[in-house]
């Protein structure tokens, strides 16, 4: 049985996090060199992971519910996806500045998303069918935008 190694451990109650509380998700930059923490004041901060220091905190984004946060994988935007309200929030790296909301539909409860080839690739059901939203928008190449919905496959009754 494989067991995990703690690589490193970060000490939040320093002056760069006076305001910080507690940690409520964090993501690793695909450098592996960075990492952002959402704290339980909805602070975003961007950490250096070899050193531990505070790089920068957005303390005028404040999002209103987040249930995960993630990075793209070319590392260029920082998105925090609400289960609950069915959005997301697509901030851009490195300075954490919000840049849009995405509604990925009115089903609250049925929804996943993909990082896949530098996209997000959000699918939920409205309805009887399946749609998806891709981020950014393929059709704009480099816009921080979200496609429409596309429909992917109805739904079938049990």
């Amino acid at each position: 049985m494989k067991t995990g190694a703690k690589t490193r451990e970060f000490a939040l109650d320093g002056n760069d996090f006076t305001f910080f509380g507690k940690v409520k998700d964090l993501a690793m930059h695909p450098d592996g060199k960075k990492l952002v923490i959402l704290s339980d004041e909805n602070i975003l901060s961007g950490l250096g992971y070899s050193s531990g220091k505070c790089l920068l905190n957005n303390p005028d984004y404040s999002p209103s519910e987040c249930g995960t946060l993630d990075f793209t994988l070319n590392g260029k935007f920082l998105f925090l996806v609400s289960f609950r309200q069915a959005t997301v929030d697509i901030l851009r790296w490195p300075d954490l500045q919000y840049i849009t909301t995405g509604n990925l539909g009115r089903y609250r409860n049925s929804f996943s998303w993909e990082n896949l080839d530098g996209k997000l690739v959000f699918v939920f059901e409205e309805g009887d069918y399946l749609f998806k939203i891709e981020f950014p928008d393929g059709s704009n190449a480099g816009s921080p935008e979200f496609t429409m919905p596309q429909m992917v496959s109805e739904t079938a009754d049990e």
